[in-house]
């Protein structure tokens, strides 16, 4: 893949990645008109659910297959991989969600009071049967460098689930119910797509060699795994449990932070969807002599753009959240700009803990995650009840930071990173002093400070076009030396 390649891809992959998530955008304002902010807490807690199961349930097997692509390449062998992949994941899932559902037919109810396991607990273990499928075709299209039939996927799947949901929502009025069904329906298409894939990979195989080597690789990335959801997810269930409040109170609460969680989520969405065509570009590339060169340049590339869009989102919270939601909804916007600087920790950890995977040093990933989780759920625990919503978006920025850290201090004795750090500084710098504009300001939405908020975005921008300059003509040329040298010497 030309560097050419991996725009063209980066941005076929950002579509395909943003368009559900623009979509869930796009529906949120239809969300928070039909749902209160009690039913709106109550989808978060069911799909966080659905997310533990399927996190458990998927084994790793998403790394290993991206991984294991590029080591199969004599005839026939990435079709046994598929097969072999999608199988194990197709009995395992069948079980597990069985298993999930008598866990959730004994104890869901207890757990979240106000939420009987018909229908929430039953939809939860539904759900994560496929949930767990989402990486087959997506991982498959990747490692291909697919990106065009990557964007049909997840289009296919976001449109039936946005018609479905619509329908459900406005249509029949289900409420909460209808919009799980819209998300169970956009299930179903994943996995119709994988048999699909199954079937052309040969049809149900389990190649014992493959299936323990896949194993090996992804096993010891379930805890990392399960560290992400207790990063990611497990701040609703906290939310739940430690608020001094009712039941419905504290769903309510969550929904509130579920939006501004989502708001602010879209920086990691991006920063994910060019991870998606970055990975196998590093992959072809990172054994080469200008390897670190284009990992270092990129790095601050990826800093530079991301962090743009968060402080744009950061200091434009209140506008943003009084244009898509009711007025229920507006101390969504008071977590953004917190959340905003856990995102741009997130994306550099994205950034570094490639080469970690490269060099095949996965092992460490579950210690780093585990510590980063143990941070978050202790700092939940103790700000949560002095805080509110507050404290959990301190606890992610706490947690995204210190697992930034840790990633970029094992990719070192990985793989010869060396950042441009000046221009780094530089960039969190200017991201902390937007935050703490955007944490300060008044919630008005006058014109004089209307205008004052996008003149400071205006200005993060200007700074991190300036600063991206001399890397992206310095990742230039080191993609074409890197080309040069990884193509084979002619005959």
């Amino acid at each position: 893949m030309t560097l050419r390649g991996l725009a063209r891809g980066s941005i076929l992959y950002s579509i395909g990645f943003v368009l559900p998530r623009i979509g869930s955008f796009l529906l949120l304002p239809i969300y928070v008109t039909v749902l209160d902010t009690d039913d709106f807490g109550a989808i978060a807690l069911v799909v966080s659910v659905a997310q533990l199961l399927a996190n458990l349930m998927r084994m790793g097997l998403d790394g290993a297959l991206m991984r294991m692509h590029f080591d199969s390449a004599e005839p026939g062998a990435q079709d046994r991989l598929i097969a072999t992949v999608a199988t194990l994941t197709a009995a395992v899932a069948g079980a597990g969600a069985l298993i999930a559902a008598g866990l959730a037919y004994a104890f869901f109810s207890t757990l979240f009071v106000g939420l009987p396991f018909l229908p929430f607990g039953a939809m939860a273990a539904v759900l994560s049967f496929t949930i767990t499928f989402q990486y087959l075709p997506a991982t498959v299209f990747r490692a291909r460098e697919q990106p065009t039939r990557f964007l049909a996927f997840t289009a296919g799947a976001f449109g039936i689930t946005a018609v479905v949901t619509l329908a459900l929502l406005i249509g029949v009025r289900l409420g909460v119910v209808g919009a799980l069904l819209g998300q169970l329906a956009g299930g179903i298409f994943v996995v119709a797509v994988s048999a699909l894939m199954l079937w052309r990979a040969g049809g149900p195989t389990l190649d014992t060699r493959l299936m323990r080597d896949a194993l090996r690789f992804g096993l010891p990335l379930v805890p990392h795994t399960l560290s992400g959801w207790l990063l990611n997810v497990s701040d609703r269930w906290l939310l739940s449990f430690l608020l001094p409040l009712s039941a419905l109170q504290a769903r309510s609460a969550i929904g509130v932070y579920s939006l501004g969680y989502q708001l602010a989520y879209a920086v990691d969405l991006l920063a994910q969807s060019f991870n998606a065509a970055w990975v196998p570009f590093f992959y072809r590339y990172g054994s080469t002599a200008h390897g670190p060169g284009i990992h270092r340049q990129m790095t601050t590339l990826v800093v530079a753009g991301f962090g743009a869009v968060a402080a744009i989102l950061a200091v434009n919270a209140t506008l943003i959240v009084a244009v898509i939601a009711r007025p229920a909804f507006a101390r969504a916007a008071d977590i953004i700009p917190v959340l905003s600087l856990a995102f741009i920790a997130h994306v550099f950890y994205i950034a570094v803990v490639t080469v970690i995977f490269h060099a095949r040093r996965t092992g460490v990933l579950p210690l780093i995650t585990g510590a980063a989780a143990a941070v978050n759920v202790a700092t939940n625990v103790v700000l949560i009840p002095i805080l509110g919503i507050e404290g959990a978006a301190w606890a992610t920025l706490a947690a995204f930071t210190c697992m930034a850290a840790a990633t970029y201090a094992a990719a070192r004795r990985s793989y010869r990173v060396v950042l441009d750090w000046p221009r780094l500084v530089l960039l969190f710098g200017a991201m902390i002093a937007a935050a703490v504009w955007a944490a300060t300001r008044d919630d008005s939405l006058s014109l004089a400070r209307v205008t004052a908020d996008l003149g400071v975005s205006a200005a993060m921008v200007v700074l991190a076009v300036a600063v991206a300059l001399a890397p992206a003509r310095a990742l230039r040329d080191l993609t074409r030396s890197a080309a040069r040298e990884a193509r084979p010497p002619p005959d």
